[in-house]
C-alpha cells in the first residue's frame, strides 16, 4: 500500500493523468488513500484500476474495480 501512496505523489503532480492501472489491488488502495488526502474525487476525477481481486475491493470507498489474471492457466508448465 505504500508504494502505491508514494507513487501517487507522481500521479497529482501530473495533470495530463486521468486513470491509473496499478499492478495490484494493495498498490490502488495507497493510490486511492493519497489521492482522497487531495481531494481528488474518484472516479469523476481520476479512475483506478487494481489487479489480483482482493476481497478488500469492494470494501473501500469508493469501491475498486479490478481484475484477475489466471497467471497458472497462461504460462505453460
Amino acid at each position: 500500500m505504500k508504494v502505491g501512496y508514494n507513487l501517487a505523489a507522481n500521479i497529482i503532480l501530473n495533470k495530463d493523468v486521468g486513470a491509473v492501472f496499478c499492478s495490484s489491488d494493495e498498490v490502488a488502495f495507497g493510490v486511492i488513500e493519497r489521492l482522497k488526502e487531495h481531494k481528488i474525487k474518484i472516479p469523476e476525477q481520476m479512475q483506478i484500476m487494481g489487479c489480483d481481486i482482493d476481497p478488500f475491493s469492494t470494501i473501500v470507498e469508493p469501491s475498486l474495480t479490478t481484475i484477475w489474471q489466471p497467471v497458472a492457466l497462461l504460462v505453460p508448465t
